[in-house]
């Protein structure tokens, strides 16, 4: 008798940390979806980002192409060291600086989104792997 209840308060005990092992899998399992959900978020903020700074690139190439255009068939030619140019130069240089970092630093971050959402999967693979190698051998001690 005394063993039997040794088993059942075994069998009870068992239970109670299968439950928790599935609550706590099932909470990860939430935190990993929320996971992917900002991952994903991200990345199309970050394509966003791209779009817009494509726009912007095209626009401020259009505008350049313009003013070389007029500049082109303008009758009167002006001295290179116009007040213009002496402007223009630096500041196209800095936007394209500007825009050359920023196009670094988005493709940076996708790296390190698609990275993570690599280690996510991996740890929730792991996780159910782990979960049914605990399942597969508390179904052959129950059996034998």
């Amino acid at each position: 008798m005394e063993e039997i209840e040794e088993l059942n308060q075994e069998i009870n005990g068992l239970k109670g940390k299968y439950d928790s092992l599935l609550q706590k899998l099932d909470s990860i399992e939430k935190e990993n979806a929320q996971k992917e959900n900002n991952i994903k978020q991200m990345e199309n903020n970050f394509t966003v980002i791209n779009n817009n700074l494509k726009e912007l690139m095209e626009k401020i190439d259009s505008v350049i192409e313009e003013k070389e255009t007029t500049k082109m068939f303008s009758n009167t030619r002006k001295n290179n060291f116009s007040f213009m140019n002496m402007v223009a130069s630096p500041m196209r240089k800095a936007t394209v600086g500007t825009m050359r970092a920023v196009f670094s630093m988005t493709d940076y971050a996708s790296e390190k989104v698609a990275h993570a959402r690599e280690g996510l999967e991996d740890i929730v693979a792991e996780a159910q792997y782990e979960n049914k190698k605990r399942r597969s051998t508390m179904m052959t001690n129950a059996e034998g």
